[in-house]
């Protein structure tokens, strides 16, 4: 079962919430900022568990012990999240919930919609059956070689007034082309950091096989283990 984590950070404590592929509730808890408090929760979880969580109150210390514990933070603006933004009831218990909630409610969309389609014996025809389904939806995608593996390049991009504001997007469907090609892939270029096209390289490997991805590390990674 795929789990996904919602957390709504304040200065002494968090709402954290967790919910699963179908964006059904397992846990909402308000928790304080304290490693160890946090661990007991976060500490269960598998190794690649995306955590959302808006960008308050100096969040570098989360980063780092999300990392520590192998856990994938994605960092989510408070007013530029639509999904909080129009929740009817605008409290931190909801907050948490709905990050987590958007998150698994938009991989696991995505993926059943392609998964059926996105098929083949090798990974050049899933490769080339991922790209005609991209097509589909406006992206104008193509595949070219590339020295071990294989490229995907979009030379379009259909959410990137989306993407501008939610930068997690394009991580997000780096982990999508991962799922459904079953290798490792990699995010060379994106329209919305200004590149000409969006450029994933894909590595020949096993169906199947994921790898763990990090974020990059934000300017306040040396912040304390939990703010005062």
């Amino acid at each position: 079962m795929r789990v996904y984590v919602g957390m709504d950070v304040h200065r002494k404590r968090s709402q954290v919430a967790l919910v699963d592929e179908h964006g059904s509730q397992l846990l909402n808890r308000n928790l304080p900022n304290d490693s160890a408090e946090l661990t007991s929760i976060l500490g269960r979880l598998a190794p690649g568990t995306p955590v959302a969580f808006e960008a308050a109150y100096g969040w570098g210390w989360l980063v780092e012990l999300l990392e520590e514990l192998e856990l994938e933070p994605h960092l989510v603006h408070p007013s530029r999240c639509k999904a909080i933004a129009s929740a009817r009831l605008k409290n931190d218990k909801v907050d948490a919930a709905t990050l987590a909630q958007f998150l698994a409610w938009r991989n696991e969309r995505l993926a059943a919609s392609y998964a059926g389609r996105v098929e083949g014996a090798t990974l050049a025809e899933r490769t080339d059956a991922l790209a005609e389904v991209l097509n589909e939806q406006g992206f104008m995608a193509e595949v070219e070689p590339a020295d071990g593996g294989l490229r995907l390049c979009q030379h379009n991009c259909t959410v990137e007034h989306l993407a501008t504001e939610l930068p997690d997007l394009c991580a997000s469907e780096a982990e999508l082309f991962e799922r459904l090609l079953g290798t490792r892939v990699e995010r060379e270029t994106t329209i919305v950091d200004g590149a000409v096209r969006c450029e994933t390289r894909i590595d020949l490997g096993t169906r199947g096989k994921r790898p763990h991805n990090r974020t990059t590390p934000s300017p306040n990674r040396k912040a304390a283990r939990s703010p005062a």
